[in-house]
């Protein structure tokens, strides 16, 4: 049996540990803050930020509980995930992630366009540096192989927000700092 790990004291917590994030990123102005800093733009939210968000489909299969989830005034859905370690399978844990939110933005039915899919960012936010190319944020979105420069246009997009690449940027190296102090 594996022994207790001893609780971390308050004083002791990063904003990455969850718990933190989840009670910090419950303030709307921080939440916008925060999107506005890793998207580069302003993000304006319109609803309460929904902290612990759970997606459930059937009570036999998996659900996710997402950290932060909101919807901005152009109607773009946000989920910011913060991950503490590297466990090994976070780029198909985004894709499930992805799946479940959008399976249920669409009313059951024939008849559903499947255009009202809004657009949607999952955004990881982390301490470590996933793909050892030393940058600040990393940017997917699903782009043909044959056909350089020609995406899919699906609406989602996932970004990896790290403290890895030193930028002079202030307001991107305030938000490294403040994720791991």
């Amino acid at each position: 049996m594996k022994p207790m790990e001893k609780p971390k004291q308050l004083n002791d917590l990063t904003l990455l540990d969850r718990f933190l994030f989840a009670s910090v990123m419950e303030d709307e102005e921080t939440l916008e803050l925060a999107l506005s800093i890793i998207m580069g733009e302003e993000v304006h939210l319109r609803q309460p930020n929904q902290v612990e968000k759970e997606f459930r489909t059937m009570p036999w299969l998996r659900s996710v509980r997402l950290d932060v989830y909101n919807v901005d005034d152009k109607d773009r859905l946000y989920d910011a995930e913060v991950q503490e370690r590297n466990t090994g399978n976070l780029a198909k844990r985004s894709r499930f992630y992805q799946a479940l939110i959008d399976s249920t933005l669409l009313p059951p039915g024939r008849g559903v366009s499947f255009n009202q899919l809004p657009a949607s960012y999952l955004i990881m936010i982390m301490p470590f540096d996933l793909w050892g190319c030393g940058k600040y944020r990393y940017t997917f979105k699903t782009q043909c192989e044959e056909v350089p420069g020609l995406y899919l246009e699906d609406g989602v997009t996932r970004i990896s927000s790290t403290p890895a690449e030193p930028t002079t940027e202030r307001s991107a190296r305030s938000w490294q700092s403040f994720c791991t102090t």
